[in-house]
């Protein structure tokens, strides 16, 4: 309310000791009060949700590491896979060893694959969250905007 007094003292034509005074509405003041109350607090949901994004974005970055770790570990198991099969076709304890290292090694990528999709719709989520709170607040500039017309035009009418 310290932008808005009840009274405004404006020169007029730089005249000295000329003065207009103007009577600003009281309930027009308390609603561009009540107004910049809202919009204020959609930025500051906006600033929480754009704090939650940015955590879901470093979950997905270190999904995403996860993820090329298993793809590198996964890549090394087949070229060892490979290796191991030439040169020991005939035995069967290191198959069987060989493949419980592949399983183990897909389900690594698996819950790694799972967690960069779980962090992936968290983004979404808070993507949509943030639109939302981006229109709310575009919606409450605009009803200021159209405010603030009014109280010019409520100004002009007393000038003249």
């Amino acid at each position: 309310r310290a932008a808005f007094e009840s009274r405004l003292s404006v020169k007029a034509l730089e005249t000295p000791g000329v003065t207009l005074a103007i009577e600003a509405d009281p309930a027009a003041a308390t609603q561009t009060d009540l107004l910049v109350k809202q919009v204020l607090g959609h930025m500051q949901t906006a600033r929480a949700i754009t704090a939650r994004t940015l955590a879901a974005v470093d979950a997905v970055q270190s999904a995403t590491a996860h993820g090329r770790s298993s793809f590198t570990q996964v890549e090394s198991a087949v070229g060892e896979a490979e290796a191991w099969t030439s040169t020991m076709a005939n035995t069967a304890s290191a198959g069987s060893a060989l493949a419980g290292e592949i399983t183990r090694r897909l389900d690594a990528l698996a819950a790694g694959t799972q967690t960069f999709a779980s962090a992936m719709a968290d983004v979404a989520a808070s993507s949509e969250e943030q639109s939302a709170s981006t229109e709310e607040i575009a919606a409450a500039a605009t009803h200021l905007t159209q405010a603030a017309e009014r109280v010019t035009q409520a100004a002009r009418a007393f000038r003249t």
